[in-house]
């Protein structure tokens, strides 16, 4: 008999014993059924899977443009939108919990390097070692949540929301101490996700919902999404500290 974990909601259907997934996802299955049709086949969600090519390419456009000017800035957001957008991809190809934890694994990586960024910022003299060690730090006890919450029946999903607002909650305290700060992409970005979050919410709920269809909801988020990360690199890149690697070192 498989190794079979148990599954935190009675929402998410199973996959057929035929289908490639299967057994890892009997294991145990996601928190949640985006309104997607769900395939026997190796990609379960192409409009949700194919969508996070756009962490993707965000990301290579990001680095492409701005290493010269932010070597550093653009390597790290190069490396949190790629992997991002592999972790996301495998998660709704794959239709499975092991793989919506490698999901949030990137989604918190995004968070979280904002997070540190912004403690950078208020403290100068953390150097990007210290950097470094809260960003995993961090990352790995928010994926421990995650874990904790899945199995106790909690939404996870709030651990990131968590983080966002946090994010908001150091942009407030640090505008007392820096001054002059232009936040034009600072909010674009805010308006994105939460435009992004409405679209994934009326997938969710099935409200807008096209289980058949190219169009997907939640793959209008990952879409909005990416856009954010790009306006959130163009806030930082106001700061002439991230213009060389002497600031991140």
């Amino acid at each position: 008999m498989p190794f079979k974990l148990k599954t935190m909601t009675n929402s998410v259907p199973h996959l057929e014993p035929h289908c490639p997934w299967y057994h890892l996802s009997e294991m145990a299955l996601p928190n949640v059924k985006w309104c997607e049709a769900t395939r026997c086949s190796w990609i379960t969600e192409p409009s949700n899977t194919w969508s996070n090519l756009a962490y993707i390419i965000v990301a290579i456009y990001i680095f492409v443009r701005f290493r010269k000017l932010f070597p550093r800035l653009s390597r790290l957001f190069l490396i949190v939108g790629v992997t991002l957008g592999l972790f996301s991809g495998i998660y709704h190809a794959s239709y499975t919990f092991f793989f919506q934890v490698f999901d949030f694994i990137g989604m918190y990586m995004v968070s979280c390097l904002l997070i540190v960024l912004n403690q950078h910022r208020s403290n100068e003299e953390h150097g990007f070692g210290r950097l470094v060690l809260n960003y995993v730090v961090y990352i790995l006890l928010s994926t421990m949540l995650t874990l904790v919450f899945y199995y106790t029946g909690l939404p996870f999903q709030v651990i990131f929301f968590f983080h966002l607002c946090y994010v908001a909650y150091q942009e407030w305290q640090i505008r007392k101490v820096e001054g002059s700060i232009q936040y034009k992409f600072f909010f674009s970005a805010i308006a994105s996700l939460t435009i992004g979050l409405v679209f994934s919410a009326l997938d969710v709920k099935r409200i807008v919902c096209f289980p058949n269809s190219i169009y997907q909801g939640h793959a209008v988020w990952h879409l909005l999404a990416a856009l954010s990360i790009y306006l959130v690199f163009l806030f930082f890149s106001q700061f002439k500290r991230f213009s060389s690697d002497s600031y991140l070192k």
